[in-house]
């Protein structure tokens, strides 16, 4: 009776790890596709920019680009003679969007390797983000909250040292 007792609580000790690590690694299954196109503008790249899967849907969008989330950038290069070449760059902590513009250059210098006669036209990067969990955007609600209460305080602190100094 024991080892049928000990079994079952193995199974559930296992079945809530691979839960848990299903919650950790979840993915969009859309991405985000960037030309590197040289003869476009910073408007009309973001024009020309396409999204599939999951990442069609707006508030999909919104919430990838308004909140920070661990993104995946990977450049597919073309050159004139070779054909192509492809480097991805992962990022290993929540970051801002502003970075997504950096890990591409790096993506793109990764995937270039020296070589100089490139297509551009035809190459392009591709984004990708990872689900947040319900901790994180706790986290980051938090965060949030507390660099406004923060900000709120230098601003009244600011407001009672004006005072004094009137005085």
């Amino acid at each position: 009776m024991a080892k049928i007792k000990n079994r079952s609580s193995r199974k559930k000790a296992q079945a809530k790890i691979d839960n848990k690590k299903q919650q950790e690694n979840r993915w969009y299954d859309g991405y985000m596709f960037i030309p590197f196109d040289q003869s476009l503008d910073e408007h009309q790249i973001r024009n020309k920019c396409e999204f599939f899967g999951e990442m069609d849907d707006s508030k999909v969008i919104n919430e990838v680009f308004n909140l920070p989330h661990i993104y995946k950038t990977t450049a597919h290069v073309f050159d004139r003679g070779t054909g192509k070449a492809v480097a991805t760059v992962n990022s290993t902590e929540i970051s801002e969007r502003k970075t997504v513009p950096e890990m591409a250059q790096l993506a793109f210098d990764e995937a270039r390797e020296g070589e100089t006669k490139l297509n551009l036209k035809s190459s392009y990067a591709i984004l990708r983000a990872r689900k947040l969990t319900e901790r994180d955007k706790l986290a980051i609600k938090a965060e949030r909250l507390l660099e406004r209460k923060s900000s709120a305080f230098a601003v009244l602190n600011y407001s009672a040292m004006i005072k004094g100094l009137s005085q």
